[in-house]
């Protein structure tokens, strides 16, 4: 590597046989490059190779809004940019990372998009030593584009739905039995698994069309047949019943799949933010996990109370949630696991498979103007179209598309996982159909999987305590918000601010659904916001303490 001047009064570098800056005006490109960008307030820069800086300077003048980081594949040109960023008055607003350092890089991003002051990324090269790692620059890139925007996301979920998740989890947790959980039962299933969605695909399956002899294995219980909730009906339809229905929904909506269910299933798996009521409608002894939906501190504080381990990703949907499940029940990665019913698309007119209670209610409410077959949701404005697994074409939407690229970012490469669905949107593992482990192998034998017992009706003592010291504290935090210094709970000689913030601060339930809930305030527009919140939230904890 030389450093040396060119015509130009600065330095330029030649390395690896090809120079990184032009070697007449080296700053030219990166200057006329950020002169003619607009940068909005909130983005995070990114600078690839910025080697010798040229154009910091006036990065930092035009985005002063903006967070600004560096990044280097190169451990040579990264000392370099190391010892020439070292001499410069802006290296306190850059923060620099070799590629390779990819945890720091990681915990940065998720800080910087946690804080809520990031929403966009841009790249800016600083110097053509970009090009030598340009696979590794892109994949970062990416890498941060996906963590910020998978941010923001979740905010809008949580703005919608966040207020019915922490409603749902203080309901359940009460209801929570030691040792009815997803992590008691790792492990214990050695006969093959079948993930059942309520997908188009679930029919071919269930009537032997793809695999002749499945229907027949499935009912003599050749099988672990775990369903989502939707596909419930459809199995039972066919003389199925499964070994365990797996639920996420947080909304009564889905009580709907399970009326008119016959009694006797084994087990469901609940997500502790799921409607509470559906533990009474499925009839089934429960066995909990949690969606990782947040980080707040007060979930901590409740596992903790609850002595709670089964917490899965926050996949979004029931179907990759069941597949997550099934890898987690199967005794070790020779069982096989097969998935149908996951099509995250459409048939034109067709959206679930037939007997599956969306399939059932359109049914019941069709006539000469409302069909069975469902072209508005086929055709709706999100939608489009796409080449299916068979090579017909399907329409599909953009969250299905969404679901379809997170199953195979997070199953790909998944060992003895595979697709047994006809039809659907390609994933991105092996397609097979379901084949029982031969009679007389100890798989096959009579296997107990579940020594079930419906708990002991008492309520968890870990979550009582838990929720008796919220109540305390949110009576407190009230009273505190309403009468300031004039509480019976103001402690005199105390800071009022700061004891009202030391309650409130690690609740995150009374504000995680606000739009701007990301982080405490202790302005009084939000301290207003929240001071509602403790009206409902004292009222949900009565209810879980008293069902």
């Amino acid at each position: 590597m030389e450093t040396g001047r060119g015509l130009s009064v600065l330095n330029t570098v030649e390395y690896q046989g090809r120079f990184l800056y032009s070697k007449y005006n080296p700053a030219a490109a990166v200057s006329a490059f950020i002169q003619r960008t607009v940068f909005l307030p909130e983005t995070l820069v990114i600078i690839c190779s910025p080697v010798l800086w040229y154009g910091l300077t006036d990065l930092l003048d035009k985005a002063k809004s903006c967070s600004v980081m560096a990044l280097e594949a190169d451990p040579k040109l990264f000392a370099l940019a190391e010892k020439t960023l070292s001499d410069m008055p802006g290296k306190k607003a850059v923060s620099f990372f070799r590629t390779e350092d990819l945890e720091a890089l990681d915990d940065f991003l998720r800080d910087s998009a946690e804080s809520g002051g990031i929403r966009r990324v841009m790249r800016v090269d600083f110097s053509a030593g970009a090009g030598l790692h340009a696979d590794v620059y892109d994949r970062i890139i990416s890498a941060a584009q996906e963590i910020v925007g998978g941010f923001w996301k979740n905010r809008l979920t949580l703005t919608k739905m966040g207020r019915l998740y922490c409603k749902n989890l203080l309901r359940n947790s009460a209801h929570f039995s030691n040792g009815m959980e997803l992590s008691s039962f790792a492990g214990r299933i050695g006969k093959p698994v079948v993930v059942c969605g309520a997908g188009e695909s679930l029919d071919a399956l269930l009537s032997g069309r793809c695999a002749p002899d499945f229907p027949k294995d499935a009912r003599e219980g050749k099988y672990f047949i775990l369903a989502v909730d939707a596909a419930f009906l459809s199995l039972q339809a066919h003389g199925i019943m499964p070994d365990a229905v797996v639920g996420v929904e947080s909304q009564n909506v889905i009580l709907k799949a399970y009326s008119g269910a016959r009694p006797g299933l084994p087990a469901i798996f609940l997500d502790l933010v799921s409607a509470p009521k559906i533990k009474e409608a499925a009839g089934a002894p429960v066995i909990w996990f949690l969606s990782d939906f947040t980080g707040a501190r007060f979930i901590r504080n409740l596992k903790d109370a609850m002595d709670f381990k089964s917490v899965v990703p926050a996949l979004g949907s029931v179907g990759l949630t069941a597949v997550h499940i099934a890898l987690t029940l199967r005794k070790d990665r020779s069982v096989p696991v097969y998935a149908a019913g996951l099509d995250f698309s459409y048939t034109a007119g067709v959206t679930h498979a037939k007997g599956t209670y969306p399939h059932r209610e359109r049914m019941i409410a069709s006539c000469r103007t409302r069909p069975i077959e469902n072209y508005d949701a086929s055709y709706a404005d999100d939608t489009q179209e796409a080449e299916g697994k068979d090579g017909r074409m399907i329409r599909t939407s953009a969250a299905l598309r969404m679901y379809a690229d997170l199953f195979n970012r997070t199953f790909s490469g998944t060992e003895n996982l595979f697709d047994a669905g006809a039809t659907g949107i390609p994933l991105s593992i092996p397609r097979k159909f379901p084949v029982p482990i031969p009679c007389g192998t100890a798989r096959a034998e009579n296997e107990v999987w579940l020594p079930l017992h419906a708990g002991t009706g008492r309520k968890n003592p870990g979550a009582v305590k838990y929720l008796e010291e919220e109540r305390m504290a949110l009576e407190k935090a009230r009273d505190l918000l309403k009468n300031g210094e004039r509480s019976a709970f103001y402690e005199p000689g105390e800071n009022l601010a700061r004891q009202t913030e030391d309650i409130l601060r690690c609740r995150e339930y009374l504000f995680l659904h606000f739009p701007d809930g990301y982080k405490f305030s202790m302005d009084t527009a939000f301290l207003k916001r929240v001071r509602a919140e403790t009206d409902f939230f004292l009222k949900q904890i009565g209810l879980a303490l008293k069902d």
